[in-house]
């Protein structure tokens, strides 16, 4: 599978999984795979109390919720469930640390994400999948008029979904569960 039918493949797994993401929620996804955690700024203390609060809610685990989500499709980014980690046995701290490396060798690469908007754009004009492409091409017009910022996850994605989760990178990640 190539870089532009994996990144489909990505993009039609999360929308099957989760009915209420919104265009947005996909801008989120594609901004995450090719900027990876670089826009985190909490320090040490601070972004492992943010995690701890987290891990204390306990929350029930979504249907179809799965420990890893890779959302890069050259496989270097990967999603971290909190929920489903947590009830694995691991904990707060080694997450964190692999998340604070993880950031650390964060790089932005704006082209790949122009790249991959343009192949969505593509694919959705010929009618692939359910996205509206007016709304498509709006938010995309809104987010380079910010500079194409990171972005919340749409409101109804997030009272569906209550996601929480930490951006990895996978050659940190593989090593230290193996």
């Amino acid at each position: 599978m190539n870089e532009k039918q994996e990144l489909l493949r990505i993009i039609a797994d999360h929308l099957n999984r989760h009915e209420s993401m919104q265009v947005i929620d996909i801008y989120k996804l594609i901004h995450q795979a090719t900027h990876g955690a670089a826009h985190y700024e909490d320090g040490d203390e601070k972004g492992l109390a943010s995690l701890k609060r987290e891990w204390t809610r306990g929350e029930r685990v979504p249907r179809g919720e799965q420990l890893l989500e890779i959302i890069d499709p050259r496989g270097d980014w990967m999603r971290v469930n909190i929920r489903i980690y947590e009830k694995t046995g691991g904990d707060p701290e080694s997450l964190y640390r692999i998340f604070c490396r993880s950031r650390e060798e964060s790089t932005v690469d704006k082209d790949r994400m122009i790249r991959y908007w343009e192949w969505l754009s593509q694919a959705c004009r010929k009618g692939w999948h359910r996205i509206d492409t007016d709304v498509l091409e709006a938010c995309w017009i809104e987010m380079g008029r910010k500079g194409f910022p990171p972005a919340h996850h749409s409101e109804a994605y997030h009272e569906a979904n209550r996601p929480s989760y930490r951006l990895v990178l996978r050659s940190f990640w593989e090593p230290w569960r193996v």
